[in-house]
């Protein structure tokens, strides 16, 4: 006669994992992928670098608060400075210089999308027109998003996710 042992359902929300395993993924593939001929230029690894610094944010909040996730989307979008800031009143944590805070703006007025930005890093849009004009004197080294890289992967290592078990 069979024995039927009836188990729990077990629910993970492995999201803010997910979410700090593709950052790490993609700063370290804008690592790879600099720019170093003087006077060059390509968008990849400003993407790769604002995407893994906007999944990075949301996996420092997300690990606080695992079940604002909608709330991220509709609250934060793309917006890097919005998501900075969730960070530090979610975690009460600096994070990062008001240099680095700088660099972020500078990349945000490219990456976002928030009525004001167009995701220039994307598409050819008339914001990185306009950097093209200036010789993308307005955008970022690649040293200054390397620093931010480098502070976020180490927090990230740092955090034992919730993986919030119900």
């Amino acid at each position: 006669m069979d024995t039927i042992i009836t188990v729990p359902t077990l629910c993970l929300n492995l999201i803010p994992a997910a979410f700090a395993y593709n950052a790490k993924h993609f700063l370290e593939a804008a690592k790879t992928c600099q720019i170093t001929k003087p006077g060059s230029y390509s968008p990849v690894p400003y993407f790769l670098y604002c995407k893994g610094f906007e999944l990075a944010f949301k996996a420092l909040i997300l690990n606080k608060k695992p079940n604002d996730e909608g709330k991220l989307k509709k609250n934060l979008g793309h917006d890097l400075g919005k998501a900075l800031d969730e960070v530090r009143n979610t975690t009460g944590r600096k994070l990062i210089s008001k240099q680095d805070e700088t660099t972020l703006a500078a990349l945000s007025r490219h990456y976002g999308n928030d009525g004001k930005t167009q995701r220039g890093f994307e598409y050819f849009t008339t914001n990185i027109k306009s950097s093209v004009l200036r010789g993308y004197s307005d955008l970022p080294t690649m040293e200054a998003m390397d620093a931010i890289a480098s502070q976020l992967i180490a927090e990230l290592e740092l955090i034992k996710f919730n993986l919030n078990v119900s």
